[in-house]
């Protein structure tokens, strides 16, 4: 979603055929949620773009599983703050249970379970949204053209005043086209969409043409089968998520929630001006939105890949997202046939790198140009792909993955552009130019010389070398993922201001890393410090549905915001190491720690 606002901004601000290029898809082995092929190494096109957009969820049916019932393990992955984004929630409402993790300010739960069903979400990655380019009148604030010159067309205009507290009121004018809204000129600014200041961009996010409604989640909350909460969805108007539901009864189902636009022809890739792209189309029924109820394989993966094959008839994205966790999920599933709660906490616990797996005997064929940078090969070498606090493989792997990165996109996308895609901890052009499929960009277009992507490679490893000698010394065998990737956990107030920070943000080493189940997606941008990181496995839980009490939860905070209150920060450490906690329903157990009795003020 704003892969074409994206291509947009990149257009206007470097060569096109570079940006396109950039663009360009990268090869994943194919595991769509549905109907997943036996053969696994059949390959598809994953997205650069959406490589941010991450939560894992796995389900298997009773027949896979000890204790005869469902199991099923959900991680939805949200930004890295504190406080974090989730906070777990027992609600009981006459003599109904849920149970799970809310954000603040929604009703109910957003994932988790009741007496009767599990459910879990991960993105799904589904295209919502279309755009174009539209020329403002300079005259007439209401009227707008689809081409530069073209016909008048009328808009909707009209102020809205946003109150601000300590701080001015402000008024920002709202322009509604009859399918969309044109997206005021800040919102666009850092990207220079257009050079002409009449420029605008028309958009049409399919969730918001009418008020979200929460009634499908509501109902979701209170279904008793997998029937009746796919059912519930079709009320649910977006965004849309994967939705994995397993009952008491023993089955496992799935849905796309949110609306999916029946659009008559496939988008276009690039932002332009486009008539015929009038983004009047209308929304496929529910019935229509990729589901399906206890499939053949027992098992249901999302981790926001391809949702279904080429059999699917419409449209619902141009690139998926990659594939790496949905693949070591399969994995994980295939090593043990019968599957175990201790076994779902242990994969969410894993680190293993597939990213790593593919891209390190490519990385090992480098011919090194000193014996200080073969002994970094050496360490690649004996590395188990294994995001540990103690290994040195992923500070040197991710170091020369952003160095590779700065030859070779830097000097065609330009400065402006640059400094928005060199934080990408796994970029697709590299893989793409260390698979033999992006050779014109390993050339500097800056020099009269032209380079090769051999000559690339072994002069980043120099460089990469040099800059992890200046920061962690000169033996590469002690260098730490737990030194470089020591993630600050920034509080949505407070972060990085003198004093504040300290008492409100917190730190740790995460044994995690871009797109291990455990995840811990850097930012590659300050190389080879990763002290930032986007995403985080913030909430993870796991539940049986042979004991739903006996479930197992964890989030990467704790269930306050106040950084005086004891449960500020009392799970974070329990979650760094992969602890979890059960939250029972049974009222004995809840009321002896939980009561609380309002009691009239004395005088």
């Amino acid at each position: 979603d704003g892969l074409e606002a994206f291509s947009g901004f990149i257009r206007a601000t470097a060569a096109a055929e570079y940006a396109a290029d950039w663009l360009g898809p990268v090869s994943r082995p194919e595991f769509p949620i549905i109907n997943p092929p036996e053969d696994t190494s059949k390959e598809g096109e994953a997205s650069p773009i959406k490589d941010r957009a991450f939560s894992d969820n796995w389900t298997v049916s009773g027949a896979l599983t000890e204790s005869g019932s469902p199991l099923m393990a959900n991680d939805p992955q949200l930004a890295v703050t504190f406080p974090g984004h989730w906070y777990l929630m027992h609600l009981s409402i006459n003599g109904r249970n849920l149970v799970g993790g809310s954000t603040p300010g929604n009703p109910g739960i957003g994932v988790g379970r009741n007496d009767h069903i599990a459910w879990g979400v991960t993105n799904a990655g589904v295209d919502e949204r279309d755009f174009r380019y539209v020329e403002l009148d300079e005259g007439n604030p209401a009227i707008y053209r689809t081409v530069p010159g073209g016909d008048p067309l009328s808009l909707k205009v009209w102020k809205e005043k946003i109150s601000v507290r300590f701080g001015r009121d402000v008024t920002q004018l709202v322009r509604k086209t009859p399918n969309g809204t044109v997206l005021t000129s800040n919102l666009f600014a850092p990207y220079r969409v257009h050079d002409s200041p009449n420029v605008a961009v028309e958009t049409r996010r399919l969730g918001l043409d009418e008020e979200v409604s929460l009634t499908g989640y509501l109902n979701l909350m209170r279904s008793k089968t997998v029937q009746e909460g796919i059912s519930a969805l079709a009320d649910v108007t977006g965004p849309s998520f994967n939705i994995s539901i397993a009952d008491v009864d023993g089955n496992i189902g799935y849905a796309v929630s949110g609306r999916i636009g029946d659009r008559p022809r496939k988008p276009a890739m690039v932002l332009d001006f486009n008539p015929e792209e009038n983004l009047d189309y209308d929304y496929l029924p529910f019935s229509e939105n990729p589901q399906t109820i206890n499939p053949t394989s027992g098992r249901i993966v999302t981790a926001n890949q391809r949702i279904v094959g080429s059999e699917y008839p419409h449209y619902l994205t141009d690139f998926p997202i990659r594939s790496e966790r949905a693949q070591r999920i399969n994995q994980l599933l295939d090593e043990q046939p019968i599957q175990t709660v201790d076994h779902f906490v242990d994969m969410q616990r894993d680190n293993f790198s597939v990213a790593a797996a593919r891209l390190i005997p490519r990385l090992l064929e480098v011919t090194p140009l000193s014996d200080a940078d073969a002994a970094l090969l050496d360490e690649l070498r004996v590395w188990d792909l294994r995001y540990d606090l103690d290994a040195s493989g992923p500070v040197i792997f991710h170091a020369w993955l952003a160095t590779i990165h700065d030859h070779l996109a830097s000097d065609e996308l330009g400065e402006t552009v640059y400094a928005n895609l060199r934080s990408f901890a796994l970029p697709g052009i590299v893989e793409r130019a260390l698979a033999g499929k992006a050779e014109t960009w390993c050339d500097d277009i800056t020099t009269p010389v032209e380079e090769r992507c051999e000559t690339i490679f072994a002069k980043s490893l120099t460089q990469a070398r040099q800059k992890l000698e200046a920061s962690y010394g000169v033996d590469p065998a002690s260098w730490r993922w737990t030194e470089a990737a020591a993630i600050t956990f920034p509080h949505l107030g407070f972060g990085g201001l003198p004093i504040l920070d300290g008492m409100f943000s917190r730190s740790a080493a995460i044994a995690g890393g871009p797109e291990t189940l455990f995840i811990n997606n850097v930012d590659a941008a300050n190389a080879p410090s990763f002290e930032n990181a986007f995403y985080h496995s913030g909430y993870q839980a796991v539940y049986d549905l042979s004991a739903l009490d006996e479930s197992l939860f964890m989030v990467g905070t704790g269930n306050s915001g106040h950084f005086r209150s004891p449960f500020y920060d009392n799970l974070f450490d329990m979650w760094r190491v992969g602890k979890r906690i059960q939250i029972p329903t049974d009222r004995s157990a809840v009321e002896e720690i939980a009561t609380i009795t309002l009691m009239p003020k004395s005088h």
